[in-house]
């Protein structure tokens, strides 16, 4: 029997190359004749870098930065034939502010833009940015004002980013001088930038905004994209995955021309996983929270649609899964199993590796 693993991180658990290892571990308690294929996921998010750096050849640059409020820090990309892979979360993530501190009015991206400064000037001619775990909504300006693009309120002065001026730029400026790159925007998710179903309104409490936090920051993507379209000529406001990690999406997409991809597509092509797949007579995937969110673009998801092209038995082991039983047969998944069916959320999260190697076990 050839079983392929291929999880997600288990996120603020346990890493996705940690957690497939768990699950191998457990695989060949019960199953020591099989072949398992271990092959961690990532579709974008955080954890992504760890999955880069496995399967390709190239440097780990370590570089001085802020996080989302302006506070020091020193962060990490991977620079590979002139390609250089960054993660937002590396800088401009929620887990680099206090959860008191946490308020997308205040935060920028401005970090992850001092990152992609970096890595031009050592002369990288791509940027792979791969979305998630933001604690902003910008709609990328930090990252564009740190490549020296200017923002000016309606007095003409200069004005910063964060979240709560979005609302009252009138005018931006490209630079003169900015060398040309190709950039790539991963994410997994499908929101517009903003509206009901847009950054602002789906993400932003998650990141310690309130209602009017909110509204506010909802009507300064709307004016972000008037400008984008007003002063580089390209509508943003409806582009799908345009509202991923505050809008950024959108907003470099159109500031910086970013082609906005499919982080799953990009990390199956790199890891092969459909000829993984084909070849394997079980499939293992997983991640944290199985929930709705799971089924679009996420690695849970499209690993479960290849599956079902194949007519592959799928298990899923997750920290915690809200999904109902008529929506896990919907996707052809056999069966899920939790880790709190085990133990408290609490152990869950403090001991994942262990117990996965238990839920191994029972499959």
């Amino acid at each position: 029997m050839t079983i392929l693993v291929a999880t997600d991180k288990f996120k603020g658990s346990i890493s996705a190359p940690k957690a497939v290892q768990a699950i191998v571990t457990g695989l060949l308690k019960k199953y020591p004749n099989a072949t398992i294929i271990s092959n961690p996921m990532a579709d974008g998010g955080e954890g992504s870098l760890d999955i880069i750096q496995k399967y390709l050849s190239g440097e780990t640059i370590t570089v001085s930065t802020k996080n989302a409020l302006g506070d020091p820090l020193m962060a990490e990309y991977f620079l590979c034939d002139k390609t250089a892979y960054i993660e937002l979360a590396a800088a401009s993530g929620l887990e680099k502010i206090k959860t008191s501190q946490r308020n997308p009015l205040y935060t920028t991206t401005y970090g992850t833009g001092l990152i992609l400064k970096n890595a031009l000037d050592r002369g990288a001619e791509k940027i792979v940015l791969m979305l998630g775990g933001s604690s902003t909504n910008d709609a990328g300006l930090g990252i564009a004002a740190a490549l020296d693009y200017k923002f000016y309120d309606s007095k003409n002065e200069l004005i910063t980013t964060e979240g709560k001026n979005l609302v009252a730029i009138e005018k931006i400026v490209a630079p003169n001088n900015l060398q040309t790159f190709e950039l790539d925007i991963l994410c997994d998710v499908k929101n517009p930038m903003y509206g009901p179903t847009g950054a602002a309104y789906v993400y932003a409490k998650q990141k310690g905004a309130d209602e009017s936090a909110v509204e506010l920051l909802d009507a300064g993507l709307i004016n972000i994209a008037s400008k984008i379209e007003e002063f580089f000529g390209k509508s943003i406001g409806d582009i799908p995955g345009g509202g991923a990690a505050g809008g950024i999406a959108a907003g470099l997409h159109g500031m910086l021309n970013g082609q906005i991809k499919n982080g799953f597509k990009t990390f199956a092509e790199l890891t092969n996983i459909s000829e993984k797949v084909k070849q394997a007579d079980l499939i293992i995937s997983g991640e944290g929270k199985l929930d709705n969110q799971s089924l679009n673009g996420k690695v849970v998801g499209e690993i479960a649609n290849i599956c079902t092209k194949y007519s592959k038995k799928h298990v899923v082991l997750v920290g915690k899964n809200e999904l109902t039983p008529s929506v896990i047969q919907h996707n052809n998944i056999h069966s899920v199993l939790e880790i709190v069916s085990l133990v408290d959320t609490e152990d869950a999260f403090k001991n994942a590796a262990k117990h996965l190697t238990s839920l191994a076990q029972l499959i």
